[in-house]
């Protein structure tokens, strides 16, 4: 029902990132499919900050501290390393509290995905390609 009063206000396309960055944002696909709530609509890239990094850096590891200052969810590798052991820093929903610890392959999601969050509302989506 709310996809189909967003598609007639703001159109089909405008509804469909909106439900794919609700699913990204709070794990929608735990609890049903996309094909479930919209199964006439291809679905879209979520709607928030990407950003693409090669698939072999994390088959190599990326220290946490890094890839939140490559995000742009911090300025610098060092406000990202007190945000993280400040507390702020979530992966995949949850806070994780070592700087140093290495994100690797198995932390994406399996479209090559990962969410990250500083803060309450600060998010970027990694996208390994």
């Amino acid at each position: 029902l709310a996809w189909e009063t967003t598609a007639l206000c703001h159109g089909r396309g405008a509804a469909s990132r909106a439900l794919a960055t609700s699913f990204v944002l709070f794990g929608l696909d735990r609890h049903f499919g996309w094909e479930d709530v919209v199964a006439s609509e291809p679905r879209p890239r979520p709607d928030l900050p990407s950003v693409e990094l090669p698939r072999v850096r994390f088959e190599e590891g990326i220290a946490l501290y890094h890839l939140f200052a490559e995000a742009g969810l911090a300025a610098s590798g060092g406000q990202a390393r007190k945000l993280v052991e400040g507390g702020g820093a979530y992966v995949r929903g949850e806070a994780v509290g070592d700087a140093h610890r290495k994100i690797g392959i198995e932390d994406l999601a399996a479209d090559g995905s990962l969410l990250l969050r500083a803060g309450k509302k600060k998010y970027c989506l990694i996208l390994a390609v």
